[in-house]
C-alpha cells in the first residue's frame, strides 16, 4: 500500500501520533480475534509515547503484526505491546509466546 501510495503520489500525512492510543485502538479492533482464542493482549506502551508519522500507515502496520501475532499464537496464549524510546526514536515491540520457526 505505502509503495502503491509513492508511486501514485498520493499524499503521505505527516502529524504527531500518540502511540498508546493508536496501539489500543488497533488492539480493540482485533480483540474479538483474540478473544475467540482465549488470547489476552496487554498494552504496555508508554502513555507519553509520541511519534511523528502517516497515521494510515502507522495503523496498516500495527494492525498487520498484531493480526499475525494472534494467527500465530496458541490458544489460551498471551500477546504484550510496549514501547521504548532509543536514540531519538521510538521502538515498539510486540511480544507472543509462538513456537516459531525452526532453524
Amino acid at each position: 500500500m505505502w509503495a502503491s501510495a509513492q508511486i501514485k503520489g498520493v499524499p503521505i500525512h505527516i502529524q504527531k501520533l500518540q502511540l498508546h492510543s493508536l496501539i489500543q485502538g488497533n488492539v480493540n479492533l482485533l480483540q474479538g480475534n483474540a478473544h475467540q482464542k482465549k488470547i489476552s493482549i496487554v498494552n504496555n506502551a508508554n502513555e507519553q509515547a509520541c511519534a511523528m508519522g502517516d497515521i494510515d500507515m502507522i495503523h496498516l502496520v500495527l494492525r498487520n503484526l498484531i493480526s499475525n501475532a494472534i494467527k500465530f499464537t496458541n490458544d489460551g496464549g498471551a500477546i504484550q505491546i510496549s514501547s521504548e524510546e532509543k536514540n531519538g526514536k521510538q521502538i515498539i515491540c510486540i511480544l507472543d509466546n509462538v513456537v516459531g520457526i525452526s532453524k
